[in-house]
């Protein structure tokens, strides 16, 4: 069973009202790397199942109906990913959650925090009112470090998962190329890189709202993404299956009929390689796709361009760059 301490603090955790320093210790009892033992032991525990849909943000819904022109595969899921996942089954997903804390970037100045994530890696953050935030590769948030701020502000560049704590008094914000997305409590993920020219919300729990320009594009309630243009400000709503968009928080990776292009880009921040197209008219192919951690790029890019006739792939000359190019065939 939970040790009593642990348990204490899980309660806490479940019902929103865990400190800062509470969340931590929870956070780092599950992120330990032999958890066999316990981790069998706690199967049967209800408070473990109901800790595990909290850390995991609840993500579950089923996905909508995918566009007929997208090509679909999924990678081999490798067979200890699956043994571990079988093995934790009721327990905390927060053992699903493999990050490297201290791998990013602080600063302070006037009580505000800057923290960035380079390429090929993840970091979780707990913030001062004990909101999570995981943030993904080649990403950046800045916040405000005093606890006693009248305002809960997050400024993102890049891609984060929030589990924010609910506070009627105070309601969360987070200002993203020109998006502003504003919850009381809730859990969603925010994608707003720059080259994507566009801010992706998803909500998993609760309900948030999101506005450009002083203007509300929409509430979103679970299961429910918008995706806003960052020049025109035009918003697409449609209903999704929140994990394919959340599951780069446990280390997999998903395409959700993305071009290749848009996938070169994925695939640059979470393995630094750069990738170029020799054949402009491939940039346009679409993908659904879904790959488990530890899965190496040349077999995602190998499987690609199985599956889009004719594509092929090669490192250049000094094997730093992959290139994707498409095979002539004479009539």
């Amino acid at each position: 069973m939970l040790s009593r301490h642990i348990k204490k603090i899980a309660k806490k955790y479940i019902a929103g009202k865990a400190s800062r320093q509470e969340i931590d210790i929870l956070f780092r009892w599950y992120d330990k790397a032999d958890q066999e033992e316990e981790t069998r032991a706690t199967e049967n525990d209800p408070l473990s199942q109901d800790l595990k849909e909290r850390m995991s943000g609840k993500i579950h819904a089923a996905i909508d109906h995918p566009p007929q022109q997208s090509v679909a595969i999924k990678g081999n899921r490798s067979r200890k990913y699956l043994m571990a996942a079988a093995l934790l089954g009721a327990v905390v997903a927060g053992t699903w959650f493999w990050f490297h804390e201290h791998n990013g970037k602080a600063g302070s100045v006037n009580k505000l925090c800057k923290y960035s994530v380079p390429k090929k890696q993840r970091s979780r953050i707990i913030l001062p009112d004990s909101s999570v935030v995981w943030l993904n590769s080649d990403s950046y948030i800045q916040y405000n470090e005093n606890e006693k701020s009248n305002t809960r502000e997050v400024v993102l560049k890049g891609e984060a998962f929030f589990d924010v704590r609910h506070n009627p008094s105070k309601p969360f914000a987070v200002i993203a190329n020109g998006t502003v997305t504003k919850v009381l409590g809730t859990a969603f993920n925010i994608k707003a890189y720059d080259d994507n020219k566009n801010v992706q919300v998803t909500v998993t729990r609760g309900k948030v709202q999101v506005q450009k320009q002083g203007k509300t594009l929409a509430v979103l309630t679970p299961n429910e993404q918008i995706t806003v243009q960052t020049e025109t400000g035009v918003a697409t709503l449609q209903l999704v299956k929140t994990d394919a968009f959340t599951s780069w928080a446990k280390g997999a990776i998903e395409f959700n009929n993305d071009t290749f292009e848009e996938i070169a880009s994925i695939l640059n921040r979470r393995f630094n390689v750069p990738i170029v197209f020799a054949s402009e008219k491939l940039k346009a192919c679409r993908f659904i796709a879904g790959f488990d951690e530890g899965v190496p790029v040349e077999k995602i890019i190998t499987l690609l361009c199985k599956t889009n006739s004719n594509t092929y792939w090669s490192y250049s000359e000094d094997g730093k760059t992959i290139i994707i190019g498409e095979v002539n065939i004479q009539k």
